[in-house]
């Protein structure tokens, strides 16, 4: 399954799970953490576009940037469910939690306890394909979106 081991799909409910993997543009909230950093990777290799949605933006920025950006749905940790089922709500959005992200001590990992899973990675990936919706802060207006595709994301890493 493609929310990936990083962020055990099994925890999320299954109905959400196919959903997850048809749909393309996906909300992420959550503070700086594991549960973002692996929701994030779970849309891209599902093959998914990941829009962070900003934990300072009211009610009103929330809807402009989901509706502008056409998110199908919300990933949201535990501390942000209350907030985003509300704007869930008033779209046509699905919601689903982020589970936590189980941690290992550094032992864990060099007696062998981690195993690499199979390649987890959608086969259909192109580097021209959006894969990161990011948002303006909308001082001067609404809030607007920059597209970022694989490659352009691959040339900030490397």
């Amino acid at each position: 399954m493609g929310l990936c081991f990083l962020c055990n799909i099994n925890t999320i409910d299954p109905k959400h799970y196919y959903f997850f993997i048809l749909i393309t543009r996906i909300g992420v909230v959550a503070k700086p953490c594991a549960e973002f950093v692996a929701g994030v990777l779970a849309i891209w290799l599902n093959a998914g576009v990941a829009v962070p949605l900003a934990l300072s933006y009211p009610e009103a920025e929330l809807l402009h940037v989901m509706t502008d950006s056409d998110v199908s749905m919300i990933l949201s940790t535990d501390d942000h469910r209350e907030l985003m089922q509300k704007v869930a709500a008033k779209t046509t959005a699905q919601f689903s939690l982020i589970p936590n992200v189980p941690t290992m001590t550094s032992q864990a990992v060099d007696n062998g306890v981690v195993h690499q899973k199979e390649n987890v990675f959608a086969n259909n990936i192109k580097d021209d394909d959006p894969t990161l919706i990011l948002y303006t802060s909308g001082t001067t207006g609404k809030p607007k979106g920059v597209v970022h595709t694989h490659s352009s994301i691959l040339a900030q890493v490397i």
